[in-house]
């Protein structure tokens, strides 16, 4: 007698087992092979693209021009590169463009298509603000009233992923785009602006840094590290590759889970045959390695089409990632280490779960196997509620519970998982809108205007602030310190504890708390990002105020801290349009504006979410649908013998098919703390890549919205199988257990 001859029928029998497993191992492998693939991709392209074009260290804005000698004094004493960053931003009726003077050493533009720039009326623009606004090489744009002729396409490393201003949270190539004119061209510019590019040698630069504010005044200095232009397009790659490797153990845990629960079941069902063929002389390691061949199938099966189809998809997926960048030619190339995982880690983890559950029946004795007596319920769960006067229907339920737990875990962690994938979508899409929405209150200022040197003529309907950019915390955050005025009307300091604020104290907004980890009347420390000195303040109080991260003090407190002139300002905040000089002005900031790209960037995710609950729906009919499926073929006989009893198909279809009902509630319930503790890991670094703290919020829409779907994909799928609990037949079924 050969073993394998029974292969086909029990696959037959456990078709939905296979189907499942497999399916699962497939989505596992995709996503291990198409996130992996892209995460590496990535890395490396923009790692060696920033090396190419040697990409800024740091960019420092001063208040006095360092002229072209003292540059290189500098570079010779502090070992390290500088090169003035000249630019303009060109505002049109649809657009605004920020033209550069072309690069020769730090930040080199890389040319993408078409073809350099050769005379002063020639011009080259990135390829996502182009197509957005519908231009092309050859077309025309003016810059300060003189027309430029397009001959390329070009990428800057310092605008890989492009930002108006550093506290923009999302891109909008149709309203913001960067482009390269030739330097003499630019020189010959009016009203345009400039920074210095820096590029070290040497990790230690704070004895530079203070000497340069020292001499020269630093308005704003901002390292790689921090610069979100820069800083996106380093780290997503690495983003993905971990969501792959974060999230495919969940997955791989799921299936050695199912594996295990049907493969007991499956072996506890066949015991007799078990027990008459070890009787025979077949040997446990045969035995074995026959159930092993029932793992192996889903294995194989789901890792070979995980593979292909990782392929397949992993252009897609990371067209969606670059999407978000510049586009920069790039060959996607598989990683060969996530298709050994995907090809290797189901079969070794599926047959390990196999060989636990075989050998641990196969060390029970060959006489209760072949009588069948090997894992029948123990007198204790036959005996549970037996002299209670409950119902019958919830004692069968919860008697069916108990004698199956690791059935009932799965149940759970099955429904966990795919609750945390819905909950989770909506989550995001919550949280986002949440900080839409308290940003409008946080900010009752329409207009912000960062000017390039301080001043002391502040306009009647504006108030004037005194801003520092210092870093805290164990992952060195930036924040900002505001002196503002004593009687300010545009920043309120509402505290959580309703005290009134007093001026002269130091207030921490709460999203600079959560941030942080500070409570009224902690000791703060933190750095000037500026000069690298360490500064100690005690916070009097928090702020109700949930989007910026930052702290709000008194002028004169600004000078003791930092030596800035009480009398001078270095921001204007307005709820009306300021007349200035535009060279006078280094960055103005909209609130209105700010708000439609957030509301822009809720939209672009409103997908991704969307595609997250799929899954986690998907997830949820797999694992309900196998289950079930079980507990049908576990309860044939009582499903017959209920018949015959005289109950009706209604009756015996609620019996069977509704045991899961608590343990559905179960997992959703215990899906809520767990989402919002991985939405905070999620959210945990938008202070230092957003430049704002989001608040993790879950609304009880949302939550009730989320047990819906999860309720309609779990009925759907017992009103699927109630045709097999009907089909039973009872005859047979009888005459089964007679034997």
């Amino acid at each position: 007698m050969r073993l394998n001859k029974r292969i086909s029928r029990n696959i037959k029998s456990s078709l939905s087992f296979y189907i499942v497993c497999s399916i699962l191992t497939m989505l596992t492998c995709i996503l291990i092979v198409a996130s992996t693939s892209t995460g590496t991709t990535m890395t490396e392209v923009f790692d060696d693209f920033f090396e190419r074009t040697n990409v800024e260290d740091a960019e420092i804005y001063t208040a006095k021009s360092i002229s072209e000698e003292e540059q290189k004094k500098l570079c010779e004493k502090y070992d390290l590169h500088i090169e003035e960053t000249i630019y303009l931003d060109e505002e049109n009726d649809d657009y605004t463009m920020r033209v550069f003077g072309n690069s020769e050493t730090i930040n080199k533009c890389e040319i993408t298509e078409g073809k350099d720039i050769h005379n002063d009326d020639e011009i080259l623009v990135s390829q996502r603000f182009a197509e957005a606004n519908d231009l092309s090489i050859g077309d025309t744009v003016q810059v300060r009233g003189k027309d430029f002729k397009i001959t390329g396409y070009m990428i800057r490393p310092d605008y890989m992923y492009v930002l108006k201003s550093q506290s923009d949270s999302y891109f909008d190539y149709d309203s913001f785009g960067d482009a390269v004119i030739s330097m003499e061209a630019m020189k010959q510019m009016d009203k345009n602006s400039s920074f210095y590019a820096i590029d070290y040698n040497k990790k230690d630069n704070y004895e530079f840094r203070k000497e340069l504010n020292k001499e020269y005044m630093i308005l704003s200095y901002v390292d790689r590290s921090s610069n979100a232009r820069i800083k996106t397009a380093a780290d997503e790659g690495k983003k993905v590759s971990d969501m792959a490797f974060n999230f495919a153990p969940v997955l791989f845990a799921i299936v050695m889970a199912v594996i295990g629960l049907v493969l007991s079941r499956k072996i506890k069902d066949e015991q007799k045959q078990i027990g008459t063929l070890s009787a025979l002389g077949y040997r446990k390691k045969d035995l074995v390695r026959h159930y092993l061949i029932y793992s192996s199938i889903p294995a194989v099966i789901g890792s070979v089409l995980g593979i292909v189809l990782g392929f397949v998809l992993t252009g897609p997926f990371s067209d969606f990632y670059f999407g978000d960048f510049e586009t920069l030619p790039h060959k996607i190339s598989p990683n060969v280490p996530s298709v050994v995982v995907s090809a290797v880690v189901p079969f070794v983890l599926f047959s390990l779960v196999t060989v636990y559950v075989v050998r641990k029946l196969l060390k029970q004795d060959t006489v209760k196997l072949i009588h069948g007596m090997v894992g029948k319920n123990s007198n204790k769960q036959k005996n549970l509620l037996r002299n209670s006067k409950m119902n019958f229907k919830y004692k069968f339920k919860i008697r069916s519970i108990v004698a199956n737990p690791l059935r009932t875990l799965v149940v759970v962690f099955g429904i966990l998982v795919a609750s945390i994938c819905v909950i989770f979508g909506f989550g995001l899409l919550d949280a986002l809108e949440n900080t839409i929405e308290q940003s409008k209150t946080d900010v009752i200022y329409e207009h912000t205007y960062f000017m390039k040197t301080s001043v002391t003529d502040v306009p009647e309907n504006a108030e004037g602030v005194i801003q520092a950019s210092c870093e805290g915390g164990k992952n060195k955050t930036a924040f900002t310190i505001w002196g503002i005025d004593e009687n300010s009307k545009l920043n309120k300091l509402d505290t959580i504890s309703g005290e009134k604020a007093v001026y002269g104290n130091y207030y921490m907004t709460e999203a600079a708390a959560e941030a942080f980890h500070v409570s009224a009347g902690d000791t703060f420390e933190f750095y000037d990002i500026i000069t690298a000195q360490k500064k100690e303040i005690k916070i009097s109080d928090i702020t109700e105020e949930k989007t910026n991260v930052r702290i709000y003090t008194s002028r004169e407190n600004m000078k003791e801290l930092f030596g800035y002139n009480p009398d001078e300002s270095s921001i204007l905040i307005s709820n009306d349009k300021l007349d200035l000089d535009n060279g006078d002005v280094f960055t103005h900031l909209s609130k209105t504006k700010m708000i439609d790209i957030a509301k822009t960037m809720v939209g672009i995710f409103n997908a991704m979410c969307y595609v997250i609950m799929f899954f986690g729906v998907l997830l949820g009919v797999m694992v309900v649908y196998l289950i079930t499926e079980m507990l049908i073929n576990e309860n044939v006989s009582n499903i017959t013998m209920l018949g015959v009893l005289g109950y009706r198909r209604k009756e015996i279809n609620k019996l069977i098919l509704h045991m899961n009902h608590i343990l559905i509630l179960v997992g959703y319930v215990l899906a809520y703390p767990v989402t919002l503790f991985i939405c905070k890991a999620a959210f945990a670094d938008s202070v230092a890549t957003m430049g704002v703290y989001i608040p993790v919020t879950i609304s009880l829409k949302s939550f009730i919205l989320g047990l819906i779907i999860i309720l309609v994909t779990y009925f759907l799928v017992l009103f699927r199988l109630r045709k097999k609990v009907d089909k039973q037949d009872i005859v047979s079924s009888l005459s089964d257990n007679r034997e």
